[in-house]
């Protein structure tokens, strides 16, 4: 039983792990647009496509 219960318990932390990591790209993209924004010129996605 031990045994079991803890595979169960990896793989919550696993999908907990996951759903984090998602979230900190999210947040990482957002603080990206908006220094895209703030900052053009130093933004190569903006130098290439001149206006987003």
């Amino acid at each position: 039983m031990p045994c079991s219960e803890f595979a169960v318990l990896l793989i919550k932390l696993e999908i907990v792990a996951l759903i984090f990591g998602f979230k900190a790209i999210m947040i990482i993209g957002l603080i990206d647009a908006l220094n895209i924004r703030r900052y053009p010129i130093y933004s190569p996605v903006y130098s290439k496509t001149g206006k987003m």
